[in-house]
């Protein structure tokens, strides 16, 4: 999996210019400031436009070629990426997500087995 980065030493040598600068870089508003740190959101897009127009080495790209054990060909199921807030919480329509991600999981299961169980519900 892709990931985005922001060198921290080369951050703190940034002017408040500068970061007002960096600021308004992203289309998405995935570029913040908090409690004195350059931090990259949940909004990031991995555009890679941070990277290329942001000062040298600011924003590092990094791609992470591990393989995973599973092919997708092997996939059976409904994935459900649940993103946090802020404080680290699960985002509030993430308990919506997972009850559609049921639902379906018991949709596909029925057509899969074609059970006459599955017409009545």
């Amino acid at each position: 999996m892709a990931e985005l980065r922001v060198n921290s030493t080369i951050a703190s040598h940034l002017t408040e210019a500068d970061i007002k600068s960096v600021l308004g870089i992203c289309p998405f508003g995935a570029i913040e400031y908090n409690n004195g740190t350059l931090e990259i959101n949940a909004a990031c897009r991995m555009c890679r436009i941070c990277v290329r127009s942001g000062p040298t080495g600011l924003f590092e790209f990094f791609q992470n070629d591990k393989k995973d054990d599973m092919s997708l060909s092997e996939w059976r199921g409904v994935a459900v990426y649940i993103d946090e807030t802020k404080d680290g919480e699960p985002h509030p329509v993430s308990a919506e997500l997972m009850g559609k991600a049921l639902a379906l999981t018991k949709a596909a299961s029925c057509l899969a087995s074609m059970s006459p169980r599955c017409a009545k519900s």
